[in-house]
């Protein structure tokens, strides 16, 4: 009977063992949710943010030292931006409504 109570004792002590390591994964699990992840993600959203300023500042300096940016959007486009004065961009909307006056005009007639 002795023999039975040793490797009984054995049992329960893995039993602990094992529960305690599962215990203390659970809590590493939840440290990492509510501790590291959180401030992983506030690091991430930083730089982003600041990535996002140091893109428009770039732009913007472009823009002002050579008049106007040009991006990249894919193979054979690109995007470009330029300073235009509230003058310039009121001429350019009276031109471009005079450009769909007279498109309008011309189907019109056919």
């Amino acid at each position: 009977m002795r023999g039975s109570v040793k490797e009984g004792s054995r049992g329960s002590k893995k039993i602990v063992v094992i529960l305690s390591i599962v215990v203390a994964v659970l809590i590493l699990v939840i440290l990492y949710f509510f501790v590291a992840q959180p401030q992983m993600n506030k690091y991430v959203a930083a730089k982003q943010y600041e990535g996002v300023n140091y893109a428009l500042a770039s732009i913007l300096s472009g823009i002002q030292t050579q008049g106007f940016v040009q991006m990249p959007i894919s193979e054979n486009q690109s995007v470009i931006l330029a300073y235009v004065t509230p003058e310039e961009l009121q001429f350019l909307q009276q031109v471009r409504s005079q450009q769909a006056q007279q498109s309008a005009g011309g189907n019109t007639a056919q």
